[in-house]
């Protein structure tokens, strides 16, 4: 995965973390990694694993491959939606 798919991917986890009032912990516990990992991940430490997708991708209730293509407020209407 290119570093720019990467940025892409953390910005997308942060803001959709920020829009459902997610904690990072919640977001780690979904990826099943630490939350110390996870804020490496989210601040560009750590590469993004295709699990993280995965996990993220369960979490907001869409599949891995809408999570990667969508755009944050595409993901989000759909969050929203499923949620109702």
């Amino acid at each position: 995965m290119d570093d720019s798919l990467q940025n892409e991917l953390r910005q997308k986890m942060r803001e959709l973390r920020d829009l459902g009032g997610y904690s990072q912990k919640d977001i780690a516990n979904a990826m099943e990694i630490t939350q110390p990992s996870y804020f490496k991940i989210e601040n560009g430490r750590i590469k993004i694993a295709f699990s993280h997708i995965v996990g993220c991708a369960e979490l907001f209730c869409v599949t891995p491959t809408e999570f990667i293509s969508l755009s944050v407020e595409d993901l989000a209407a759909r969050i929203k939606r499923k949620s109702l």
